[in-house]
């Protein structure tokens, strides 16, 4: 068997397994550019990784949260227990998540930005083709100013 099929299969089979607490806490994670594959894949209608949000509701799903800066928004991810060493539910999840974003005054984006750099993302899971893909993120508002996002960069999140 070729060698990432077998790792493949042994991931999927739970064969490997992390040990608890053994991925890395979301604020060691450095914040890097997005190369021209992410944002293609995450913000496809997004020239040069701008982004538009209309701050609308979808029944109390919002795509993003404008945060005062990334340390803030990077808070946000590191709260969202890990479904798998921790075994949170995806509605474990989502309340972390939203106790976390009033925590650290993240309010549902609304405008457009362009993103400058991306940090460490956690998954809440709802099911098969239904992920949250919650990430950190560094933007500049459309007044220039350096602010954090709390963005859903899963493929199948909804865009308005």
């Amino acid at each position: 068997m070729h060698r990432t099929c077998a790792l493949l299969a042994a991931v999927m089979c739970g064969v490997l397994t992390a040990p608890a607490g053994a991925a890395p806490d979301a604020r060691s994670v450095p914040l890097r550019k997005p190369d021209a594959a992410w944002l293609a894949i995450h913000v496809p209608d997004g020239p040069n990784g701008a982004v538009t949000f209309s701050g609308r509701s979808h029944k109390g799903y919002y795509r993003a949260y404008a945060c005062p800066d990334v340390a803030a928004a990077t808070s946000v991810i590191a709260a969202i227990p890990d479904s798998t060493t921790q075994r949170a539910t995806a509605a474990q999840q989502g309340v972390a998540l939203k106790n976390a974003l009033q925590a650290q005054k993240c309010a549902p984006a609304k405008g457009r930005y362009r993103i400058a750099l991306i940090g460490a993302q956690a998954e809440i899971n709802h099911g098969v083709e239904a992920s949250e893909e919650w990430t950190a993120i560094s933007a500049v508002d459309s007044e220039g100013r350096t602010i954090g996002l709390v963005f859903d960069a899963s493929v199948y999140a909804i865009t308005d």
